[in-house]
């Protein structure tokens, strides 16, 4: 009896999860998502650079191990 209690309320609780997930994704996709794409479009920011023609890719080369100058600190932030 207990085998099929607990089959019953795994299958229940599988459904419970999946209508929960699609409910908290939505309301963060509408409550988040939704009004920074509208202010973005409505304010014509782009969040990701223009990709040159010639460029294959967004990646820029980083130069590791050495010490950057305080004017290339700057430009990061």
């Amino acid at each position: 009896m207990l085998r099929i209690i607990g089959r019953f309320w795994q299958a229940y609780a599988e459904k419970i999860a999946f209508y929960q997930t699609l409910v908290i994704l939505t309301v963060i996709y509408v409550v988040v998502v939704g009004p920074i794409w509208l202010v973005g479009r409505l304010t014509g920011h782009q969040f990701l650079p223009s990709l040159p023609q010639s460029a294959a890719t967004f990646w820029r080369p980083a130069h590791m191990g050495r010490v950057s100058s305080p004017a290339e600190l700057r430009k990061q932030g």
